[in-house]
């Protein structure tokens, strides 16, 4: 056993050996502490500023007999009846008690700024416990309030009373590391998530967020807005494809209490200054500053379970500096922390808050706080049931809001995202887009023939289904290489688009047509522009096109010439129709007319289609009326 400390110099070289205890070492922490023998108690002491008396009234059917009553910023012998205590005045806090021999806290009850009398029954220290849940401190003081009265009718509460009125009777610690105690705690925080955190929940946790999440953080609202999904910061990336610097940016966590904050964190193209291109995107949590940013968050919702039950400002009210050496501590832990899981991460954070505190405390750093010895025992047996909770929670967001930041901090579970997508018109498309030539097209023609030119739009990869529809095609051709029947077109519902292009009537070595597909920027995607090219030829008394034989003339006895091919077809036997599976254009440039026969070979019957002298018949995988 740790003999009494009496002097500053044997006081100070215990807290140094503090520093260093381990977690399991913070109970001896509490022991040693309690050997340290304060100032005898005076007859009159001074009331500190912004101070009130607390009058305890104690139940009969307790006993707290040889306890000491503890405030933030006071100390008093439940067994001296003249002896006063003073409590903070204005401020939610605590009192809790600690028994002389052993001294564990034994009882604790909230102090209402409000009044300076306080009932210790069963009831009210169960109110108490209840403020010990990881989720407590996340609740606006309304949802406090409307909590406290609210459970009171629950069964999670009136099993949870009926601990504490044993541990009241057997005076035993308050922070119990009962199972039944345990478990029903985290039953309370089990209810508070339900009631008032509808969607922190497993899946709020996010342990595992896959390349199917993509869309769940970027989606179309407002051309491009990208949500962040997790309670915890994640980094932000759009590399643009055509080349120029990246645009990045670091989205706030989601919050796990919606009257804090009801709108989720996002950010928008407009705000992104993202331009028309093809992107590389990338959503992580490996980026160093965010990763910062999640150690901060991680600690400062730590050191506010700690201290906000106390002084109920929580890291407010003591030295900014508290912030950095937290940070600085947690990074340590963070690189000595290799293949855990987040529970045992966020146990081993908990520790070293605790332990920053515990000397902000004794240092003067949080000057509110004049009680300080005993404000670290309550610190100190806050971190021990932090750590059984953690122990026995089923998922690590049962047991403290700061587990989306833990699971962040490991790099096997973290957010590590990456797609590429468009932005055309400044609207997201989920795919990057290139614009392709279907072969509509072969490389010779007569002059003077029309062509159906078609493109497709297809993907240089993509993540979901798009809207292929609404993309402006621009047609063009040179001097004297044609005509178009229309400038522009758009892209249907599969992605194509076509014009026709009549070439000229004179012989001419290449006819070029461009097709080209522009964003709002005046930036060609992919592919664009698409250039199509044919050699155009003189007339033939009789031409046939796009057909893989050439042909034969036969004299029929008659003074009409005919010209013959071979092809194949289906036949529709609902509507008697004979379909060609081939484009035939057939044109008559002489001055007489020209019959063109179709002989069908299964049932011998033979088609004749008259040819007035410059016309020409078109077959465009049409329905010829054959009227079996």
């Amino acid at each position: 056993m740790i003999r009494p400390i009496r002097s500053n110099f044997h006081f100070n070289l215990f807290m140094n050996l503090c520093k260093f205890l381990t977690y399991a070492g913070l109970v001896c922490f509490i022991v040693a502490c309690n050997e340290i023998e304060l100032e005898p108690s005076i007859a009159i002491k001074p009331q500190p500023l912004d101070s009130q008396e607390i009058k305890i009234i104690v139940d009969s059917s307790l006993d707290f007999s040889n306890y000491k009553a503890h405030t933030i910023l006071d100390s008093m012998s439940m067994d001296n009846p003249n002896e006063k205590l003073y409590g903070p005045k204005g401020n939610q806090s605590i009192l809790f008690f600690t028994d002389n021999e052993s001294g564990e806290i034994t009882a604790l009850v909230q102090l209402d700024s409000a009044s300076s009398e306080v009932n210790i029954t069963e009831e009210t220290v169960t109110i108490g416990v209840v403020g010990l849940a990881p989720m407590f401190p996340s609740l606006t003081p309304q949802q406090k309030w409307d909590l406290i009265q609210g459970i009171q009718n629950e069964q999670v509460y009136s099993l949870l009373k009926g601990t504490v009125g044993e541990i009241l009777k057997n005076k035993e610690p308050i922070f119990s590391g009962k199972p039944e105690f345990i478990s029903q705690l985290l039953n309370v925080n089990s209810y508070i998530l339900k009631t008032y955190f509808p969607e922190f929940n497993q899946n709020g946790g996010r342990i595992n967020v896959g390349k199917e999440d993509f869309p769940s953080f970027v989606k179309k609202d407002n051309g491009l807005t990208v949500f962040n999904q997790v309670s915890s910061h994640i980094f932000l990336e759009f590399i643009p494809n055509s080349g120029g610097n990246p645009v990045s940016h670091i989205l706030e966590p989601r919050p796990i209490n919606p009257s804090f904050q009801s709108e989720i964190p996002k950010i928008e193209r407009a705000t992104l200054a993202l331009k028309d291109d093809c992107y590389s995107v990338k959503i992580n949590q490996s980026n160093g500053e965010v990763v910062s940013k999640n150690v901060v968050r991680m600690g400062t919702i730590l050191t506010s379970a700690f201290l906000d039950a106390v002084i109920g400002i929580g890291i407010k009210g003591c030295a900014p500096e508290l912030t950095a050496k937290i940070a600085t501590k947690l990074g340590i832990t963070l690189a000595e922390a290799t293949n855990v899981s987040p529970t045992e991460l966020l146990g081993e954070a908990t520790k070293s808050v605790a332990e920053v505190v515990f000397q902000a405390l004794l240092s003067g750093d949080c000057a509110i706080i004049t009680n300080k010895l005993g404000i670290v025992k309550f610190v100190a047996s806050k971190a021990n049931l932090y750590g059984n909770l953690y122990k026995a929670a089923e998922f690590i967001y049962n047991a403290s809001p700061a587990g989306p930041f833990a699971i962040s901090l490991i790099p096997s579970l973290r957010i590590e995202l990456a797609e590429k997508l468009q932005l055309y018109e400044g609207n997201l498309i989920e795919a990057c887009l290139k614009v392709v030539n279907d072969g509509s097209i072969n490389q010779e023609y007569s002059a003077g023939t029309e062509l159906l030119v078609k493109i497709n739009l297809d993907t240089l990869s993509q993540y979901g289904d798009w809207k292929k529809s609404g993309f402006k095609v621009t047609w063009s051709v040179p001097p004297l290489n044609g005509t178009l029947s229309l400038g522009s077109t758009v892209t249907d519902a599969e992605g194509r688009a076509s014009v026709v292009w009549k070439l000229p009537n004179e012989p001419n070595a290449v006819g070029t047509l461009s097709a080209e597909i522009k964003d709002k920027e005046g930036d060609h995607i992919a592919g664009s522009p698409l250039t199509f090219q044919t050699k155009i030829t003189a007339f033939d008394s009789l031409n046939y096109y796009n057909s893989e034989m050439p042909g034969e003339w036969e004299d029929n006895g008659s003074t009409k010439l005919f010209f013959r091919e071979d092809f194949t077809g289906t036949y529709s036997s609902d509507n008697s129709l004979w379909r060609i599976e081939k484009n035939l254009t057939y044109k008559n440039t002489s001055g007489s007319d020209y019959m063109l026969l179709v002989r069908h070979l299964g049932t011998r019957r033979t088609y004749l289609y008259a040819i007035k002298p410059n016309n020409k018949l078109l077959f465009l995988n049409a329905f010829l009326d054959y009227d079996f």
